[in-house]
């Protein structure tokens, strides 16, 4: 079931509705688990994950990536621990916003995504889809057309949301930031829900870590996988919950995590 914040922020409304959004379901092919966009930092071989759930117009999750990780990273130095960050699509403006990130700079992820967050005041308080286009073409120092084409692109639309989906539904995510903590080797995982100063997550780290090394193996628990069947009901499955990402009359303020 997908989380009701969802729905409290989609403030773009008709002019903000993007012409692939209208097609027909029927036709959609979706891989939720296909990797679409995330961003790693650490050593790729480390033996401990953290996955960063965080969306571009979240305030908390501006603080973590500007602030906090300049203490964390001391502790993904050290090789043991690597960061997988997972860009989340939490309203229309993070979607567009991620387009045009993968459209246009998928040689310079890194930069530009804390461009968006260092300047997340200059590009996200705005209802006007103009002024919102123009405001991000800004920042991302490109044209206003190129963030409108960019949100045309269909296919990396839908994977983005479809996968953004698969981990609402598998972790049970209500909101950004929020961190899941993984040992590969075990399959053992562990969930920090909500914002935690460095200091709080550095602890946890340890306590997993701690965990491991006594031969435990927590468990988050995670909800059953979805069936067909419920993946495809015309009202409550990943498709539909997709098309309603932009429905015109789901109107609201920008949400904030």
């Amino acid at each position: 079931m997908l989380s009701n914040f969802l729905y409290v922020s989609f403030f773009i409304l008709s002019g903000a509705l993007p012409t692939w959004a209208e097609g027909d379901k029927k036709n959609q092919q979706l891989d939720p688990e296909t990797n679409v966009f995330s961003l790693q930092s650490g050593n790729s071989k480390a033996p401990f994950v953290i996955r960063a759930f965080t969306a571009f117009t979240c305030p908390h999750c501006r603080i973590f990536h500007t602030e906090d990780m300049i203490e964390l990273k001391k502790i993904f130095a050290q090789g043991k621990w690597q960061i997988v960050f997972e860009p989340v699509p939490i309203d229309a403006q993070s979607l567009r916003a991620l387009m045009a990130l993968h459209t246009y700079f998928s040689e310079s992820l890194e930069d530009r995504v804390n461009l968006l967050f260092i300047k997340q005041e200059d590009w996200v308080p705005t209802e006007d889809i103009e002024k919102f286009n123009a405001n991000l073409a800004r920042v991302l120092e490109i044209k206003v057309e190129q963030v409108e084409s960019a949100s045309t692109n269909k296919d990396l639309g839908e994977k983005m949301l479809s996968r953004w989906f698969y981990w609402e539904e598998k972790y049970q995510l209500d909101g950004t930031p929020i961190f899941i903590l993984e040992h590969p080797k075990t399959g053992a995982t562990y969930k920090i829900d909500g914002y935690a100063p460095p200091k709080e997550i550095i602890a946890e780290l340890q306590k997993f870590e701690n965990l491991i090394l006594q031969g435990k193996t927590p468990h988050f628990q995670k909800r059953e996988q979805n069936t067909v069947a419920e993946l495809s009901h015309p009202e409550t499955g990943l498709l539909s919950k997709i098309q309603n990402f932009f429905n015109p009359s789901a109107k609201g303020e920008t949400f904030h995590g």
